[in-house]
């Protein structure tokens, strides 16, 4: 036989060996290049209709209708929402309700009831820049067992709590950027962030 012949039945049967898988792969092909134009065509779609709803407003009757379907969707699908979201994260959801809570600001007249039980005395110390007003309530605030002064100021804090240290009062010192605790201290100096509410004082 000669290698010519032998070439070509070696190539034909390669051929037949092969041609199923070619087969298979061509099919595989050719669905891949239909969907991708069917989803070319519907691309091109979509974009033709909204170039035409933006150019064309929709009538009264068109919107009517829009917002009926809208609003039946809605009804449908935000329960279905709704219950998924709990099913799902029901954790997360207790945690922001939870926070939420904490950080409710729209009801301060609600905020520490055990405080508003007590009997307080409150003195409004009104009057002009340097009259004396924050003297004064420093030297009513020695004469106290135990007392707080709350300043808006770090640096005014600060201040006060070296004049109060100055004058004999064991005072502990609390800020945003700085902690100082006097063993036996009577007397506290804080910012108004950093006040403590979990703690009575005769004079604050």
């Amino acid at each position: 036989m000669q290698p010519k012949n032998v070439f070509n039945r070696l190539l034909c049967h390669r051929k037949k060996k092969t041609s199923p898988r070619l087969n298979k792969l061509q099919n595989i092909k050719q669905n891949m290049e239909n969907r991708i134009s069917s989803v070319t065509k519907t691309i091109e779609n979509a974009r033709k209709t909204k170039e035409s709803l933006s150019n064309t407003p929709l009538s009264k009757t068109q919107f009517d209708t829009t917002s009926i379907v809208v609003r039946k969707v809605m009804v449908d699908l935000c329960p279905a929402l709704a219950s998924h979201m709990i099913s799902r994260h029901s954790h997360m959801l207790e945690q922001f309700s939870v926070l939420d809570a904490q950080t409710d600001l729209t009801k301060p007249h609600e905020w520490y009831p055990y405080a508003r039980l007590d009997k307080r005395k409150i003195i409004f110390h009104g009057g002009p820049t340097n009259s004396g007003k924050t003297y004064e309530a420093l030297q009513r605030l020695k004469t106290a067992k135990n007392g707080l002064y709350v300043g808006p100021l770090r640096l005014l804090a600060a201040e006060v709590y070296e004049t109060m240290t100055l004058g004999g009062t064991y005072t502990s010192l609390l800020t945003g950027q700085e902690k100082r605790t006097v063993p036996f201290a009577t007397h506290m100096v804080a910012t108004v962030e950093m006040a403590p509410v979990d703690k009575e004082f005769d004079i604050a």
